[in-house]
């Protein structure tokens, strides 16, 4: 199972993936983020992209499985 993100507006060549309050990836800027959940993901997920340097992030998203 997947979640795909995507984002528009922050700032730099890198943002912060977050899920659940902890940072799970550092990705190009590029707008698109799919986080593999693996096959039998349960319960909820909250994600926040946020700046390289974690000075700002995006609100959160919850998606549930």
């Amino acid at each position: 199972s997947y979640a795909d993100l995507s984002w528009s507006g922050a700032l730099g060549s890198n943002v912060l993936i977050k899920r659940n309050g902890s940072t799970i990836a550092t990705t190009a800027n590029d707008g698109a983020y799919t986080d593999n959940l693996g096959k039998n993901p349960s319960g909820d997920y909250t994600y926040e992209v946020c700046e390289s340097d974690g000075s700002a992030c995006s609100d959160s998203v919850t998606v549930g499985f």
